[in-house]
């Protein structure tokens, strides 16, 4: 993928979820384990997100988490504990996939692990306390190249044949929602280039729907 650093795209306006209002999730006693609850909500992207990384958007999904209370960590580590570290589920469902689209020449998670980056390998950051350098444009956190940040906003974006997708991350804060508490929002914005591009994520989108939420939720348990 090649990326030009120099271009911005627009500032982000925050999306609007159009979810009935929850009441906040209690919070944990002292020293119990942060037990994230992940939910897919219906939220209407902003297109400047995205503008000049997708001429459209053909699919998009959006995965929500409330942070733990008073977690201040920045939004860089936070991709890093969902991207750079690998569920046990997250590797045999990935594994499956890679059954299923392999014989069909796209990339499969083994190609895709030899484009990990130098920034934070995996086991470099695993405790709430450790603190990571700030990620440079065209840096990869985990697989996924960094090309677009903000204080409360990352963009990744990958391109294949068949298709291209861009990763929103968005930290939310507590007066930008109706929640108290601060959110973590991972949105996936793709486009198909071709028939094969369609095809193939009718195949792997369950897969998609299952290792997003594991991600995240494995994530945010790491920070606590």
């Amino acid at each position: 993928m090649t990326q030009n650093a120099s271009t911005k795209p627009p500032a982000a306006q925050t999306p609007q979820a159009q979810t009935s209002s929850t009441p906040p999730a209690p919070e944990p006693a002292d020293g119990s384990p942060f037990k994230p609850e992940v939910r897919k909500v219906a939220i209407r992207l902003h297109t400047g997100m995205i503008r000049g990384l997708l001429s459209r958007i053909d699919y998009q999904d959006t995965f929500e988490a409330e942070l733990p209370q008073g977690c201040t960590l920045p939004l860089h580590v936070l991709a890093h504990h969902m991207f750079a570290h690998s569920p046990k589920a997250v590797e045999r469902l990935m594994r499956l996939r890679d059954m299923i689209v392999g014989p069909l020449g796209l990339k499969t998670a083994d190609k895709a692990a030899h484009t990990r980056g130098t920034y934070a390998q995996d086991g470099e950051s695993g405790k709430a306390g450790d603190t990571l350098p700030e990620p440079a444009i065209g840096d990869r956190l985990g697989i996924f190249r960094l090309v677009h940040k903000e204080e409360n906003l990352l963009l990744f974006k990958e391109s294949d044949t068949h298709l291209d997708f861009v990763l929103v991350l968005e930290r939310m804060t507590g007066d930008e929602t109706e929640h108290r508490t601060d959110r973590l929002r991972l949105s996936t914005c793709v486009r198909f280039n071709n028939a094969l591009g369609r095809t193939y994520f009718l195949v792997v989108r369950p897969f998609h729907e299952r290792i997003v939420p594991l991600c995240m939720r494995e994530g945010l348990e790491r920070i606590r």
